[in-house]
């Protein structure tokens, strides 16, 4: 698995975007905020919420743009609410939306945690994680995965390993 090397500036602006993509998405104004922070459109997105922030992708997406789908945690609460974007946009601007399961990859894993881990140990790649402690928090943990509570992966910590 060949994983290409990003330029220390390029991360660093790449953390700024994902800071500013990271209160987009807990907030409500995501066609606006789109527009302002890529204000030549979008190229590839990667979804795992569907709903409105979907819509505001598709609507700020440039012309043959790709969607990699992995989930669609807004409609896992609510049986009402539909993921689907804009069939207009989709077609006018010819979007791909693909969806995926990590099972579909399986094969590539130990590859992938292999590369994964090394550049954990360096430091290229960081965690963002969210730790509650206690057998207690398990509920309010796992409802605030689907009202947007936790920042990063949300990990319930019930015992100190020593």
């Amino acid at each position: 698995m060949h994983v290409s090397k990003i330029s220390p500036p390029l991360i660093e602006v790449m953390k700024v975007k994902l800071q500013q993509l990271c209160w987009l998405y807990y907030n409500y104004f995501f066609h606006t905020i789109l527009c302002r922070h890529f204000p030549d459109g979008i190229d590839v997105y990667f979804d795992n919420v569907g709903g409105e922030m979907l819509e505001a992708a598709v609507a700020n997406m440039n012309i043959g743009g790709r969607i990699a789908a992995c989930g669609v945690i807004s409609e896992y609460m609510d049986d009402g609410k539909r993921a689907m974007p804009d069939m207009l946009d989709i077609v006018y601007k010819r979007i791909t939306i693909r969806g995926f399961l990590a099972a579909d990859f399986m094969k590539l894993y130990s590859d992938f945690l292999s590369a994964t881990v090394d550049h954990l140990r360096t430091g290229t790649i960081q965690t963002l994680e969210d730790i509650s402690s206690g057998v207690e928090s398990i509920p309010p943990a796992f409802v605030g995965l689907f009202h947007g509570a936790n920042k990063g992966k949300k990990i319930v910590k019930l015992a100190d390993i020593e």
